[in-house]
């Protein structure tokens, strides 16, 4: 079925401005992506029609479910509560492997698409659940962030404080900022809900390793680095990428 973008009157006001363009955003989300499943379908083209795309990832899932809580706490009203609900029941029953770990990738059907163990996708993981928390009043979601940050620490420290991309990467393999910004704003969207202290105190952590690194002095931080967390050359990746 065709979609059509929402259309409505743009008002020249600017705060009303923004409220209009992220309400037409969130709309336009709230009519094409949810499945029944609670899972997310992201391939959509400027219609808002779906299109063929890969599998449906922790990122997808989850960016939808911080997009739809935010909703509520903006507009306040049901049909966004019910979507990000129904995609969290969705992201626990396709994605989660155990306390506090969530595999990679699923089907549209839900079936296992990628059984990888990505920090950059469990950062989103925390993110939405911290935001849902947050929105709805739920502790339990609270709790769930926190468990999954716990799990993220165990499973993706290394050995000098940082965070591995993927579980099992080797002692040689590269090391990215990438997954620790966004773990860095997960635990500070965590650091609302959580009554423990853990939050703020692991946010803490993370700031200060990534201040001890060698390029944060200049401002200019570069995206990949050595396993030891140098600086790599620019040939070999070490760029600086405004994304």
């Amino acid at each position: 079925m065709k979609r059509s973008a929402p259309q409505n009157h743009i008002p020249e006001d600017g705060a009303a401005w923004a409220a209009f363009l992220l309400r037409s955003i969130l709309d336009g989300w709230l009519s094409a992506a949810p499945d029944p499943t609670g899972l997310f379908h992201p391939f959509l083209d400027r219609g808002w029609n779906r299109v063929e795309g890969g599998p449906l990832t922790l990122v997808s899932q989850c960016r939808l479910i911080y997009n739809f809580s935010r909703g509520y706490e903006v507009f306040g009203e049901g049909s966004f509560a019910v979507a990000a609900h129904r995609g969290i029941e969705a992201l626990q029953t396709y994605f989660r492997l155990g306390p506090g770990l969530y595999r990679w990738a699923v089907t549209g059907a839900g079936e296992e698409a990628s059984a990888a163990l990505d920090s950059y996708g469990h950062a989103f993981v925390i993110l939405a659940l911290a935001t849902a928390a947050r929105a709805f009043g739920n502790t339990v979601l609270a709790y769930q962030a926190l468990e999954t940050w716990q799990a993220t620490s165990r499973t993706f420290t290394d050995g000098y404080g940082g965070l591995v991309w993927k579980a099992g990467d080797t002692a040689g393999a590269t090391r990215s900022q990438n997954p620790m910004m966004h773990m860095f704003e997960a635990l500070m969207a965590l650091h609302s809900v959580d009554i423990t202290g853990e939050a703020r105190e692991a946010a803490q952590t993370l700031l200060t390793f990534m201040h001890s690194l060698a390029d944060f002095g200049s401002g200019m931080l570069v995206e990949t680095h050595t396993a030891d967390w140098q600086p790599q050359a620019a040939e070999r990746g070490g760029v600086i990428d405004l994304a």
